[in-house]
């Protein structure tokens, strides 16, 4: 049952979504645990940037913000 707002993925789309994110995290901290919630945070960033949603620190400063562009 899916809710309201949810994105399905493929299992392939899944599986990339894993590999993505094993290669980020590296082999210190691949664990099922990391991998689970790291894929999330892949697959957020990845439909942000379809929708032109950035992330990045503004100019001359160490703060992030996020930037939506239309």
């Amino acid at each position: 049952h899916a809710f309201k707002d949810s994105i399905e993925f493929a299992v392939d789309e899944v599986e990339e979504l894993i590999e993505k994110t094993v290669k980020i995290l590296g082999k210190d901290l691949n664990n099922v645990v990391n991998v689970g919630v790291g894929m999330v945070v892949v697959a957020a960033i990845e439909l942000a940037k379809k929708d032109k949603v950035s992330f990045g620190p503004p100019d001359q400063s160490t703060d992030w913000i996020l930037i939506i562009k239309k």
